[in-house]
């Protein structure tokens, strides 16, 4: 297949799977209007989709061996992917119900112009200090993502365990995910995305601690970092259906998928200038991040790990800003 073939194919493929989550993440809204029930919702889907992605990573490991080429280990997870995929897919198309009935009857949906996205974050302050959380918490995690390999690989030197340490990240988040939904729950979105801000810059920045050639200390770390990972969409789901559930009670018009829509886009172009910004960067060291032979260390650090918890900081400040006296006052009625 060409690279023509190879675009058409990704745009089709991500415009159906925009639409699947959007619709997915949205539908918390539709089931239940209370905080504690949507956040566990959330956060419940959220670790069944981590399970998914552990049962995609741990697939080279039965088929291939962990001692694999890594190369050899990602053909095997991109095969699992498509053929189990579509399977997946018509089978939740089949169990899930046609039609769910609104909790407020008298709410109704609009026909949604492209304007009234301009106009939802023009006119409320706390969609916007969410979207500049939700854009650099995505950029952190792509900065940290885009180097990972390198810093497993040319810092500590440990690449040929670079798929069990990704593993032990999952292994993490699987158990965070429950965690914070409780710490969200009894606490509140503010303080448990805070907090797993906060943890994820602190590991982040470990990384430049751990000693050479020993597998055993990424891995606790990548571990530590996908536990804290566990407050992240969580959360910013939550407290986004939330605002959606304010604009409801002040407009009549269910707009939840236009508020997910914003949050699924912001994420999605945080990701996409981190990436840029982050491979052009280490291009202007001088190195080809191909093969990365030669890269500094400061490079690493100060791309892959000083410059992710600069952007988690700036995430939980944003986050924290929505919750500011002049942010609530914008909001119909008080915060539940």
């Amino acid at each position: 297949a060409g690279a023509l073939w190879l675009l058409g194919m990704l745009f089709v493929f991500y415009i159906g799977w925009t639409l699947l989550t959007i619709d997915h993440a949205a539908w918390p809204a539709d089931l239940t209007d209370d905080p504690g029930e949507r956040k566990r919702l959330i956060g419940w889907r959220e670790w069944a989709g981590v399970l998914g992605m552990l049962a995609v990573l741990s697939a080279p490991m039965f088929v291939v061996g962990k001692e694999a080429p890594l190369a050899q280990q990602v053909a095997v997870m991109a095969q699992v992917l498509i053929i189990l995929l579509p399977l997946t897919t018509l089978l939740a198309l089949w169990l899930l119900p046609r039609h769910v009935e609104p909790i407020d009857t008298r709410v109704k949906s609009p026909s949604l112009r492209f304007g009234d996205i301009w106009q939802l974050v023009r006119n409320s302050t706390p969609v916007r200090r969410l979207l500049l959380a939700d854009l650099a918490s995505g950029g952190a995690y792509a900065a940290n993502s885009a180097t990972a390999f390198f810093i497993m690989t040319y810092y500590l030197g440990v690449g040929g365990q670079f798929s069990t340490i990704m593993l032990c990240f999952m292994l993490g988040l699987a158990v965070g995910l429950p965690a914070f939904i409780r710490l969200s729950v009894r606490l509140g979105s503010r303080t448990s995305f805070i907090a797993a801000m906060a943890g994820s810059a602190v590991a982040s920045l470990c990384f430049a601690l751990l000693p050479s050639g020993q597998a055993w200390a990424p891995m606790a770390v990548n571990a530590l970092l996908g536990f804290f990972t566990g407050g992240y969409q969580l959360n910013l789901n939550a407290e986004m259906v939330r605002l959606a559930a304010h604009d409801r009670e002040a407009t009549g018009q269910e707009r939840s998928s236009l508020h997910l829509a914003l949050l699924a886009m912001t994420n999605k172009v945080g990701y996409a200038l981190a990436i840029g910004a982050v491979y052009l960067l280490l291009e202007l060291t001088g190195v080809d991040r191909n093969s990365a032979a030669g890269m500094p260390d400061w490079a690493l650090i100060g791309f892959g790990m000083v410059l992710p918890a600069a952007l988690f900081g700036l995430a939980a400040w944003a986050f924290n800003r929505i919750f500011s006296n002049d942010a609530q006052r914008e909001l119909p009625t008080a915060s539940a």
